[in-house]
């Protein structure tokens, strides 16, 4: 089955990589994406939002600011202070813990209110899911840049899931409010899932993630293909900075900002059909070099 172009916006960042466009994108502000969920490598982190003083130089007076921004659902401004905070101790694993954390919670909420992924999700059959998350993990494994560790991605998407989870939101919109025991139990079965199967190449790892989903739908009442999809989102959001997954109106929009565009390597680009057309080669440009 064809990868709709709804589906991985890391596959747009990958094709930005490999012909080198600099996206035209504005200046983030503060806490705001120009378009929700993605953020681009060709431009700054944002700054530290008004109003969050730093106060001190060490990861546990970050830890203990981001900690506040959390209680209060602040989770955009979260996002940007810990941001910050990991220019500064990039390599704080507690720090990019609560970065990743605050970043779901962000991208979910953004997730269910924007009506095309819902449309998306509603039309989708278990099969359908399936296929759309099999082929984003054959596209990580040939394409991202570093080897795969299919044990450790397959945890942090469970562990990811986890996070999503909590959010109302998913649950309400299927008919059923958060059940704290039956999340735990949850994470009990997945748990005890990973430690069985401790998944080494790509098909054990779609096989651990279907049976996950099909769990969850007993558990949680939410169906498995809405559960597939939101793995896909999760797996794609947390490979790196540089990759999330886009869906159909954001899609459009970055296609519609490249579309006619002059770029670094001497090209005129167009959007269609989900793919970037080059329309022409700019004369004297790089690209007429090569």
């Amino acid at each position: 089955m064809k990868l709709q172009r709804a589906w991985v916006n890391f596959w747009v960042g990958l094709v930005s990589l490999l012909i080198g466009i600099a996206l035209p994108l504005p200046v983030l502000g503060q806490g705001s994406f120009p378009i929700p969920g993605w953020e681009s490598p060709a431009i700054s982190l944002p700054t530290l939002p008004a109003g969050v003083p730093l106060q001190g130089p060490y990861p546990e007076e970050y830890l203990r600011q981001g900690d506040e921004l959390e209680r209060a659902g602040r989770w955009a401004d979260a996002v940007v202070f810990y941001e910050e905070a990991l220019r500064r101790f990039p390599q704080d694993t507690a720090l990019l813990q609560r970065y990743h954390h605050s970043r779901l919670r962000v991208d979910i909420v953004r997730r269910l209110k924007d009506p095309s992924y819902l449309a998306v999700v509603d039309s989708f059959s278990l099969g359908q899911a399936v296929d759309a998350l099999n082929e984003a993990l054959l596209k990580v494994q040939v394409h991202f840049v570093d080897p795969i560790s299919w044990d450790r991605l397959t945890a942090n998407t469970l562990r990811g899931m986890e996070v999503i989870l909590t959010e109302p939101g998913i649950w309400s919109r299927f008919g059923r409010s958060p059940d704290p025991a039956e999340l735990e139990s949850l994470k009990s079965q997945w748990k005890q899932l990973l430690t069985a199967q401790a998944p080494s190449d790509r098909n054990q790892s779609l096989k651990v993630l279907l049976e996950s989903a099909r769990l969850a739908e007993v558990r949680c009442g939410i169906p498995a293909s809405a559960v597939l999809m939101e793995m896909l989102c999760t797996i794609t959001n947390l490979l790196d900075i540089y990759s999330c997954y886009l869906t159909p109106q954001q899609l459009q929009e970055i296609l519609s900002q490249i579309e006619g565009n002059f770029v670094g390597l001497g090209v005129e680009l167009k959007g269609e059909e989900g793919s970037l057309l080059i329309l022409r080669v700019i004369p004297g440009s790089p690209a007429e070099a090569a």
